[in-house]
């Protein structure tokens, strides 16, 4: 009755207000009424609308009159399958656990948090969230993608707590073809995504520990960027995407933070989930966001102090970011979530000149967030953002503003100063759609049990094995990972490449860690996306056992195509029952009657385009698990000749669904693998109980391209890093062929062992009830040999052969032969060992701990761990913010500055930094002897402010150019190695007579000058302070061609280090590789525990003697 009485009162004030407002549409009422369904249809595509007339129709109906066109973009939003999950809702609810003991918060928010555990008395959660951003990607790689990590990553902030890790499952086109166009595009799109990957999450200062790629002709028109972020949250810290219940006892306010408001991502939502459609790409660029990862990094810490404000105030606040649907979507979800209502004044919003009033409600402008607080807070929580961090001098038009109130008659309303847009009750707006679509089974012919392949001679075998692991979807993905800086935060125990399962410490002093993975096979997807389902989640769940850790919760990322059609979300309806099925099936590893949790999620539709080609079924799963002690994860490489070699999990004759199937071999029965539940889950605790008692040296799972690819990826190494082999007899199964044996892809394990510990590994084994048999050993001689039982040799391959074709096939996909052939040499298996005393000098006793300033200038994303790690060498760290008067930093005795993208390293890296007048004070305490270290950026900033060379103090006398190595552009992160050149002379360097492993992680690292000769003579003077050097079988060692392969300047007095090498990511033993070919590296292997772990690493030298210099 309420809506019919205050019909007639907007539909006369509407026609005032759009009279009043000529030239914006946003204010016309809409006579829903008068069009026929194609006149509406017509209507609501002219505007750029997703609805269909039934949708448009049922706003009218439940508004009880006619909707203004701003209303219906609002409800295009809500109601599209991105935000209302209009048809998986309640597929979702029937299938999956989401609730259990080690749930703090579940599905309910954008992100779900699951216990961690407790540490010097404060309790924490993991938070972990995932989303697509597919369509975006697919029509603006590099931006799509780096909105992909944008939106997820500030979930994770919105849930209270700080992102310490990201992964990226990617998909994309077959990269070849007969149409050569048509594949150059597929690969244009995979380097531009991987480009907006790097650009956003390295510069948000996150960790990329983990993901995946495929190829496939399904994804040719519609790529698919799945994004996972990983957060660590104090429980008593948490908080939440909803106006509090204090609310009503005092009036509270709507804050808008961030960018000012502009047309990009106008219809985002609605976008993503409708067909893609070529023909329209050029208009659906519109749809896309615009990223500017420097302005997240500078909110991101601005958020963390206006949440130490609430917290010392004792208020609770709302806080959501805003994606979809922008302002009148984060406005009505947080003000409903609480139980209130909300009026919104769009004259309040900043935005730019000319936005249309429908278009500042509905944008999804880019880093943004929304505040709910108490009034009589918001001057102090404004003031954080405006003048604190002044947001308002970094980014124009950005701000923290006013631009609302919390009601509690549980309405919505959105206005332009006096002017309403849309009046309506507020759970009208949110609550969304639902629809019961029809679910439909294709007609599959059934498999008969005895069906075989036909099979190629068996001496093709090894020709087969090594053609295998140059496919594109086996092949090594190191020249994708390594434009992401896995490094940053400093705590990570295992990187990309190293192990099935990325592992990080995200509490200083703390043993316990966590380890993530995710996972989902297409092809599987296609052949039965039951079991795509099921195998996300087991494969996931080994994946994390690998290093150790216990499965604790999960989150999927389930990609379709059109609900609309009944196979397609039949299709979706089986990937949702298998992955609910594998969550009970495996459950947690601590409590074992408790399914495995699903606390936050995403479906993505849609995934389809106008020539009706759907992506492959792609339920997408990632895993965290808990790791007791990180001191017992081990990489998945052979470590030791004489090593036993142990394979855990039944071999099968199933290989549909696999790799091998899909290179074009024939072998086995033609269906997929069934699993087996109950014996995965034996065999995922079996592991997981070897790997935390210390008794496996190296653990991979067996997954795509079966146990081959398994054995082959443990003998190889990463590149320029050393090989081994092993001596393999096949398990006695006269029902398997040999192929089968190697090519199926039946899930289980590989790990080794020593022969010295065979007996309570057989026993651990032996007591979980799982299928095991001793393959053989590992071996120096560079060579897989495999072989029947009766000793006939099954295949031969040459491990350096397999390593170079394996290493080499992505480079040159991606980056042509030109990066094919700088894949470096192998290393030798002993590198020159070096000396303790070396390597961890003692610290100089200076009888007080000396006053390091961590300058923070904005942009920066390593000032935490480089503050933390100069506290625990003997100083007395304080970061210091750019905003603090430049005189407070004279009172220092010393100054790092930290790696990062200041000022968002614009013109060029360091350019706009060296002039911030926090610089010149640093130029005066050179020249008064005070140390200073500029490490990465900070390095950059050095140069350009003219602190070194420095023969002409403030003068910028060199450059640091882009990275110059063939068939590669932009970022790179590796480890390298460093040496003193031996004429320096600055006191950072003196004594050190061994090379030091260190990571690099930048796009621009090349010192250079126009005249060599000129630089050759900074050289003899003393300024080149370190070089780098080789490091395994990477020839000079140079990673980005800096003139005298140069990696850190000196001024000529020696206490200004600029150095582009991060000693604060190598300065604790346990940050080294074990796999690094480097005599670091033995010594990380050898370390028998957590305390031999956290003793000095290798670039405590440099950290130490900065402190020291003091």
């Amino acid at each position: 009755m309420w809506a019919h009485d205050r019909s007639a009162h907007l539909r006369q004030g509407s026609d005032a207000v759009a009279q009043a407002h000529p030239l914006d549409e946003s204010f016309s009422t809409i006579p829903v009424a008068q069009y026929d369904d194609s006149g509406l249809r017509s209507y609501l595509k002219e505007h750029g609308l997703t609805l269909a007339p039934g949708e448009a129709r049922k706003i009218s109906d439940l508004l009880g009159r006619d909707p203004t066109l701003t209303e219906l973009t609002l409800f295009d939003t809500m109601w599209s399958e991105h935000c209302s999950y209009k048809s998986s809702r309640p597929h979702l609810k029937a299938n999956l656990p989401t609730t259990g003991s080690n749930v703090v918060v579940g599905p309910v928010e954008d992100a779900g948090i699951v216990e961690f555990g407790e540490f010097q008395g404060t309790r924490y959660g993991i938070i972990l969230a995932h989303e697509s951003h597919n369509h975006p990607s697919q029509v603006m790689p590099v931006e799509g993608a780096a909105t992909g990590i944008g939106g997820i990553v500030r979930d994770v902030y919105c849930m209270g707590g700080r992102v310490i890790a990201s992964l990226d499952p990617l998909r994309f086109g077959w990269p070849v073809a007969e149409d050569e166009a048509n594949a150059a595009h597929h690969l244009d799109i995979a380097r531009d995504v991987v480009r907006g990957i790097w650009e956003y999450g390295n510069a948000i200062g996150v960790p990329n520990l983990g993901g995946d790629v495929y190829f496939h002709p399904s994804f040719n028109e519609n790529c698919l960027v799945n994004v996972v972020a990983v957060g660590l949250v104090e429980t008593d810290h948490i908080t939440h995407s909803r106006v509090p219940a204090a609310a009503k006892d005092e009036p509270y306010d709507l804050i808008l933070v961030g960018k000012p408001t502009d047309w990009s991502g106008m219809g985002g939502a609605a976008f993503a989930s409708a067909t893609l459609d070529a023909a329209a790409a050029t208009e659906n660029k519109g749809s896309v966001q615009t990223p500017d990862p420097f302005l997240k990094r500078i909110l991101s810490v601005a958020n963390q102090a206006m949440l130490e404000f609430a917290r010392s105030e004792g208020v609770e606040i709302g806080f959501k970011d805003l994606g979809a649907g922008g302002v009148a979507c984060v406005t009505s979800e947080l003000a409903d979530a609480g139980g209130f209502g909300c009026d919104v004044d769009l004259a309040k919003v900043h935005r730019i000149a000319g936005l249309p009033a429908r278009v500042c409600a509905c944008s999804e402008t880019q880093e943004r967030y929304g505040i709910a607080v108490p009034a009589r807070l918001t001057e102090n929580i404004l003031k954080i953002y405006n003048e604190d961090f002044a947001l308002p001098t970094l980014y124009q038009g950005a701000c923290a503003a006013r631009i609302g109130r919390v009601a509690t008659d549980g309405n919505y309303v959105l206005r332009l100063g006096g002017d309403i847009l849309c009046h309506a009750p507020i759970r009208t707006i949110t609550e969304g759609i639902r629809y019961d679509r029809l679910a439909q089974a294709p007609e599959v012919e059934a498999v008969p049990a005895d069906a075989r392949l036909h099979e190629a001679p068996r001496d093709r075998i090894a020709e087969e094995w090594l053609a295998l692991m140059c496919h594109p979807n086996l092949c090594s993905r190191e020249y994708v990972y390594r434009h992401y800086d896995s490094e940053v935060q400093a705590g990570t125990i295992l990187r990309p490449g190293e192990a099935d399962a990325g592992v990080v410490a995200p509490v200083p002093g703390w043993m316990r860690a966590i380890a993530v993975s995710a996972d989902g096979n297409p092809l599987l997807g296609l052949a039965d996306p039951y079991l795509a389902g099921v195998a996300a989640v087991v494969e996931a769940c080994r994946n994390v056992a690998c290093v150790g850790g216990e499965p604790a919760a999960v989150t999927d990322c389930l990609n379709f195509g059109n609900p609309e059609q009944p196979e397609a979300f039949w299709q979706f309806t089986e990937a949702v029952r298998g992955v609910g099925d594998a969550c009970r099936g495996i459950g947690l590893y601590a409590r074992p009657d408790a399914p495995l949790p699903v606390i936050s999620g995403n479906v993505s539709f849609y995934n389809q385009s106008s020539s009706g080609r759907s992506v492959a079924p792609s339920p997408i799963v990632a895993c965290v698990g808990m790791v007791e002690d990180y001191s017992r994860c081990r990489s998945q490489r052979f470590k030791q000749a004489g090593d036993k070699v142990i394979l855990v999990g039944r071999r099968r004759p199933e290989t549909a669904g696999s790799v091998y199937r899909d290179a074009g071999f024939q072998a086995g029965r033609p269906a997929v693998p069934p699993l087996d539940l109950e014996a995965a889950r034996r065999e995922i605790r079996a592991v997981i109980d070897l790997v935390q008692a210390g008794l496996a040296t190296a653990v991979h799972d067996i997954g795509d391209g079966g146990l081959a690819a398994c054995l082959s990826e443990m003998a190889m190494g990463l590149e320029g890093a050393a090989i081994r082999g092993a001596a393999i007899t096949l398990p006695d199964d006269g029902e398997l062929t040999a192929r089968e044996i190697l090519f199926a892809e039946a899930g289980g394990f590989v790990l080794t062992i020593s022969p010295t510990v065979m007996a309570p590994v057989s026993e651990v084994l032996t007591k979980a009830q799982v299928f095991w048999a001793v393959l053989g050993e590992v071996t120096d001689e560079g060579s897989l040999t495999v072989t029947d039982t009766d000793g006939t040799q099954v295949a031969a391959l040459d491990v350096s052969v397999m390593t170079r074709a394996w290493q080499s096939a992505l480079p040159r996909l991606l980056g042509g032969e030109a990066a094919a052939a700088a894949v470096p040499d192998l290393a030798a298996l002993d590198p020159d060992p070096v000396t303790d005393a070396q390597a961890s000098p003692a610290a100089v006793a200076v009888g007080r701990r000396p006053r390091i300033a961590v300058v923070q200038l904005p942009g920066v994303n390593c000032e935490m761990e480089s503050a933390l790690l100069l506290d625990r060498f003997g100083a007395e760290a304080e970061i210091f913010r750019w905003t603090r008067p430049a005189a407070e930093l004279e009172k220092f005795d010393g100054y790092l500055i930290p790696g990062g993208f200041s000022y968002q390293d614009r013109v060029r890296a360091g350019a706009i930094a060296a002039k911030d007048p926090l610089l010149r004070i640093l130029l005066e305490a050179a020249e008064k002897g005070r140390p200073i270290l500029g490490i990465c950026n900070g390095c950059q900033v050095l140069v350009e402010a003219g602190l070194v060379p420095g023969r002409e103090p403030g003068a910028v006398e060199i450059a640091l150019g882009p990275n110059r190595f063939p068939g590669r552009q932009g970022y790179y992160a590796n480890w390298v190695a460093v040496e003193r050149h031996p004429d320096a002379v600055s006191p950072f360097v003196e004594g050190l007579q061994e090379s030091l492993p260190l990571p690099v992680a930048h796009a621009e690292g090349r010192f250079t000058h126009e005249d060599p000769a000129w630089f050759a003579q900074l050289a003899v003077a003393g300024h080149v302070a370190l070089r780098y050097c080789a490091l395994g079988g990477r020839g000079d060692g140079n990673p980005n061609g800096s003139l005298l392969a140069a990696a850190a300047l000196t001024n000529s007095r020696g206490n200004v280090l600029a150095m582009m090498p991060h000693p604060e990511r190598a300065a604790l033993l346990r940050m080294v590789p074990e796999d690094l070919p480097h005599a670091w590296a033995r010594r990380r292997r050898a370390a028998g525990d957590g305390a031999a772990l956290e003793q000095p690493g290798p670039g405590a030298f440099l950290l130490r003697r900065l402190v020291e210099m003091c």
